[in-house]
C-alpha cells in the first residue's frame, strides 16, 4: 500500500491510524470482544471513507474492502447475521469490480442469494452486455 506523503510532524495519518484500528480489532475478535472489535473496525472505516486523495484512493478502496469484510464476520458472529452477509458481500463484490479491467459491479435490492433465478432477466442482460452481444 502507498504511503500518505506530505504529512507533517504531529499531522495525524487517517491510514495509519486505520491500520492501528484495524489490528487492534483484530485481536479484540481474535480474544471474543465482538463489541470492541465492532467500534473498531466501524472507527477504521470512517477514518478511510474520509481519505480523497487521488494517488491513494485505490489502495484505500482495497484496505476498506478488507476491514468491511472483518466487519461483516463479526456482525455475524454477533447475532446480525443479515447485516454482516450484506457487509461481507458488498466487501467482495467492490473488490472483484476493482480487480477486474471494465468490470462494474451491479446491486439490487432484493433478490437474496441466488440473484439469477430471482432476477433473471437482469443478470441476463448484464451478461450479454458484457460479453458485447
Amino acid at each position: 500500500m502507498k504511503m500518505a506523503t506530505g504529512v507533517g510532524v504531529g499531522k495525524p495519518d487517517p491510514i495509519l491510524a486505520a491500520g492501528i484500528l484495524t489490528n487492534e480489532a483484530a485481536v479484540y475478535d481474535d480474544e471474543g470482544d465482538i463489541q470492541r472489535a465492532e467500534a473498531l473496525y466501524r472507527r477504521a472505516l470512517a477514518l478511510y471513507a474520509g481519505i480523497t486523495d487521488p494517488a491513494l484512493v485505490d489502495d484505500v478502496a482495497r484496505e476498506a474492502s478488507a476491514v468491511q469484510g472483518n466487519l461483516g464476520l463479526v456482525l455475524s458472529r454477533s447475532g446480525r447475521g443479515d447485516e454482516g452477509i450484506r457487509l461481507l458481500e458488498t466487501a467482495i463484490a467492490e473488490d472483484l469490480a476493482r480487480r477486474i479491467p471494465g468490470a462494474r459491479r451491479l446491486a439490487f435490492v432484493t433478490g437474496g442469494h441466488n440473484l439469477q433465478k430471482t432476477r433473471a432477466p437482469e443478470v441476463a442482460a448484464a451478461i450479454l452486455e458484457m460479453v458485447g452481444c
